[in-house]
């Protein structure tokens, strides 16, 4: 164990060395710097790049300008004895030589000399004539063997400790169970798309926590009166505060720096570290959250509540755990911040303060002294050139990955294989690499193109999904976030843009819609993120394969999520089947939500099934719901004859205002030979006043002549005065100048001088139109 003693103990005096100057500079500079982001960059560098630059330089055998320290495995006393001292009958004490310095004599005299050291016999020789010397030599293997010994049982210790605390919080949080309010989960939504969080998030509650909890593994905990207590605004404003902790990955840093504390306990900064991290990642917490928010008072209101909650006195939070309003936690500071908060402070670019912390780091490296053990030969370590390009080869099943203009793309060797073996080879594949997690690829010639999908490539290039992959043009890629034991994480919707940042593709080439739609159809058994659920839904949707208009039946009727089943309805939209119909229907019946009725009622009218038009018709007169019968007069606009007449009807017929409305604006999107007839009609049939106002609006809509004739005669001799009025600003909004002259007439001609004074109006508004622009009407 000696030799290993001595390599640990070198090690760990050359982290202390370096662990010094950079948290000391590290603590300099942070009251220096301003932005939270800064100091926490400069925190984390100062705790990470002590164990680095020591490795480093221990490992590489680089020898610093400031001079390598070395540890002596044998220490040499020399004692000087007076010349009559010598000449007396008692004979000097010959030279002790200790079991571990009798061997190796010579490595000690090489060791000795190297640190500029005289030996025993060398200082005897240049002693002064009248004395003598007399050297002995002891080992301190033993003490160096004890000391890393003992440092290895109290960090061990000190680990054991940590353990035992996160087993505690597991423990207390045994009892949890997921939270239910609908509104609170579409808040935590609503958030997780504002920020792009796609990562996974539980959001939980638990009798045995006071504050609300961020979690390591990407889970929210919060206490039963975070529900009842807390009004929705202070409600949101926690839930972003506790996100920001999630998506910074807070709690794993903490747990590291936990750790990192606990083996190097003799550094006693790295605690100073470790409270000054906790105050910059709460602070830039707040700061995340208000601007999520937009509700920096808010979230200070919050803070002040829920300090209430945690009683005096309570034990500190484990690692691993990112605690809202902990106790020591410097919350008066914080609420002054919000209160105080507007905008936020330059921070800066997360590039350029890795930069800075990077070039602290590397100065440390470079500059600081090493500290080696006596053994030790440190030389330059010597220079190996890897390979520029790996050839891409397969050979029986070995495969080897292609580089080069298709740098970080993993292909699978035999495409033809089925889906479900190369899905199962792609896991392998990860797991041998040790990649944490990957994408995961393949194309299907879908039976609905939702449009390319593009990458957000740098410099602002157009390219996309199907080009970076080598994919056919004419086929849609299926793109996942697989974790290494083939948890799939997040499913990539289609027709947006993708990031795929530095994670690597593993692309398994084409595949056919019936196995594409089995495997989708398994791994959404696995996914319980509405938001991933909502993007497979879709993706499931641009199938044609048999079994998909069932599989997407089955989530619209039972699925708990409402945004779940309204990308259902969507997909079931683009089946222009008799059972895709009939599931649209019966969700515009039954579902409770008004959002995915909604969703529905324009899937039916989008899908132009023969029967739609007869559906929308029933729907808009018979549904009990006077929203979703305005949906259905809305979703037959562009319709056929069938649905004209239907909205001809409607208008005319319906007693509900809004649905009548909505009947004839939805006239618009019909052409104006089949339209403004109509719409004249209805202006000057037995309705009621605003809908009839709503035909001489919608008329205004088409630039036709006759359009214009049936405006003037209904603004000249209408009985009523609101649809008179509304004629008179429809012919204001003409461009062309075939209208000032009827509007003239009407100024000047008209009995009722509320309309003359519209059509004056009128007038001055195109006058000074044409003045502002003086371009020609077309």
């Amino acid at each position: 164990m000696s030799e290993t003693a001595l390599r640990a103990a070198a090690w760990l005096l050359t982290y202390a060395v370096h662990s010094t100057l950079l948290l000391s500079a590290a603590a300099l500079l942070a009251r220096r710097v301003r932005g939270e982001a800064w100091r926490e960059t400069l925190w984390k560098a100062a705790l990470v790049g002590g164990i680095v630059t020591a490795t480093a330089q221990t490992q590489s055998g680089y020898d610093p300008p400031a001079g390598t320290w070395r540890i002596r495995s044998t220490v040499d006393l020399t004692v000087a004895v007076a010349a009559d001292e010598a000449a007396a009958p008692v004979q000097p004490p010959a030279p002790v030589q200790t079991p571990a310095d009798a061997a190796p004599r010579s490595a000690s005299t090489e060791s000795t000399a190297s640190s500029g050291t005289a030996t025993p016999a060398a200082a005897s020789s240049t002693a002064s004539p009248d004395r003598t010397t007399s050297g002995v030599s002891f080992s301190i293997r033993p003490l160096i063997d004890l000391a890393i010994a003992a440092w290895a049982v109290i960090a061990a210790l000190l680990i054991v400790r940590i353990a035992w605390r996160q087993g505690r919080l597991w423990a207390m949080l045994r009892g949890r169970r997921p939270v239910t309010d609908p509104a609170v989960l579409g808040m935590m939504a609503g958030l997780r798309r504002n920020a792009g969080l796609w990562r996974a998030v539980r959001l939980t509650t638990c009798d045995a926590t006071p504050t609300p909890l961020a979690l390591v593994g990407g889970e929210v905990c919060v206490p039963p009166r975070f529900l009842v207590d807390l009004d929705p605004e202070q409600q949101r404003s926690a839930l972003a505060h506790e996100l920001a902790h999630l998506a910074r990955r807070d709690p794993a840093w903490h747990f590291a720096v936990a750790v990192i504390e606990a083996v190097f306990f003799f550094q006693p900064l790295n605690r100073l570290a470790r409270l000054r991290l906790r105050e910059s990642a709460e602070f830039l917490c707040d700061e995340w959250a208000a601007r999520q928010t937009g509700s920096p008072l808010g979230l200070a209101r919050c803070l002040a509540e829920v300090a209430s909650w945690v009683a005096p006195g309570r034990a500190p939070i484990p690692a691993g755990t990112m605690a809202m309003a902990e106790g020591g936690s410097p919350l008066v500071q914080r609420v002054q911040r919000l209160t105080a908060w507007r905008g936020g402070s330059r921070q800066g670019s997360g590039m350029m303060r890795t930069g800075a912390a990077a070039v602290l780091v590397l100065a440390v490296a470079f500059a600081a002294p090493a500290v080696a053990s006596s053994g030790e030969r440190r030389t330059k370590a010597p220079v190996v050139e890897e390979p520029a390009v790996e050839v891409a080869t397969a050979v029986d099943d070995e495969v080897r990955i292609q580089t080069g203009p298709q740098e970080g793309i993993i292909r699978h060797p035999r495409p033809s294989e089925p889906l479900a073996r190369r899905w199962a080879w792609a896991v392998e594949e990860m797991e041998s690499r040790r990649m944490a997690r990957a994408w995961v690829a393949w194309s299907v010639p879908a039976a609905f193109s939702p449009g390319p999908t593009w990458l957000d490539a740098p410099g602002g290039s157009r390219v996309t999904l199907n080009q970076r992959l080598g994919a056919p043009a004419e086929q849609t890629v299926m793109l996942f976030t697989v974790a290494r034991d083939g948890q799939v994480e997040h499913v990539a919707g289609h027709g947006a843009v993708v990031n795929l940042g530095r994670q690597p593709v593993v692309w398994l080439g084409s595949a056919t819609g019936e196995e594409s739609f089995a495997k989708l159809r398994g791994m959404g058994d696995g996914l319980r993120d509405p938001d991933q659920r909502e993007s497979l839904v879709e993706i499931v949707g641009l199938h044609g394969a048999a079994g998909v208009v069932p599989y997407l039946a089955a989530v619209l009727g039972r699925d708990g999520s409402n945004g779940v089943r309204r990308e259902a309805a969507t997909a079931l939209g683009r089946h222009r089947t008799d059972e895709a119909l009939a599931a649209l229907q019966t969700a515009v019946e039954r579902d409770g939500s008004e959002d995915v009725r909604r969703e529905a009622v324009e899937a039916i009218g989008r899908m132009r099934h023969p029967g739609s038009t007869t559906l929308l018709r029933e729907i808009a007169v018979s549904a009990p719901n006077s929203s979703t019968r305005r949906h259905a007069a809305e979703a037959l606009s562009g319709g056929g004859d069938d649905a004209f007449e239907s909205l001809r009807q409607i208008a005319i017929a319906e007693e509900d205002l809004v649905v009548a409305r909505q009947a004839v604006e939805s006239m618009q999107s019909f052409s104006a030979e089949q339209a403004a007839p109509v719409l004249e009609q209805i202006a000057w049939a037995p309705v009621r006043e605003e809908t009839a106002r709503q035909a001489a609006e919608s008329l205004g809509r088409f630039p036709a002549p006759w359009a214009v004739v049936a405006l003037d005669s209904i603004a000249r001799t209408h009985p009523r005065r609101k649809v008179a009025h509304q004629a008179v600003e429809s012919l204001g909004g003409y461009r062309g100048v075939v209208s000032d002259g009827y509007l003239t007439v009407i100024a000047r001609t008209h009995p009722d001088p509320g309309i003359r004074d519209e059509a004056l109006d009128q007038l001055r508004r195109r006058e000074t139109a044409r003045r502002t622009n003086p371009a020609p009407d077309p």
